[in-house]
């Protein structure tokens, strides 16, 4: 999962340091924040996301966060879709598979990134992983709950906006 859910995050600014690099862990949502902080911006109260300002001032800071990713698996079909949710801090991928028409988890894996980068070995039940393990669950859960999930693709029909 960790493969497919890495994507760059560049930002090039004027007068700013070029070739830093950072290993915390950002998402999209944090795109508007940032920027609205650079330009002098108010972020106003009800944007999602954090500025990485501060990263891009010191790549070596981690940002003790966790960030989110959700993708669907046979979107096509909602009676088989299963929903991915991530929950990824510095060190941990966790992930849960949930089918969507019944709200059935069927896997879930954790990824100890310290000892694993690749994402080899999923240690989800091993009992020195237990406490990353319910930490991690409890915050996919609390997210999904937060999530609005109209995903527009139920009954096999895609809504284009």
């Amino acid at each position: 999962m960790n493969i497919d859910t890495n994507v760059p995050f560049i930002f090039n600014i004027p007068n700013g340091e070029k070739g830093l690099v950072s290993k915390s862990p950002v998402e999209a949502i944090d795109i508007y924040p940032t920027l609205a902080e650079l330009c002098g911006l108010e972020i106003p109260s009800h944007v999602d996301g954090q500025s990485i300002v501060p990263l891009l001032n010191e790549p070596a800071l981690r940002m003790n966060r966790i960030v989110y990713t959700q993708w669907p698996i046979a979107r096509q079909n909602y009676d088989r879709t299963i929903m991915g949710y991530s929950a990824k801090s510095v060190r941990f991928n966790y992930v849960e598979w949930i089918k969507m028409s019944t709200g059935e988890t069927v896997a879930r894996e954790l990824y100890d990134h310290k000892v694993d980068p690749m994402e080899t070995k999923n240690v989800v039940g091993e009992n020195s992983y237990e406490e990353y393990t319910k930490f991690l669950a409890h915050k996919v859960s609390a997210r999904i709950q937060e999530t609005d999930h109209d995903h527009q693709f139920k009954n096999g029909r895609l809504h284009s906006y």
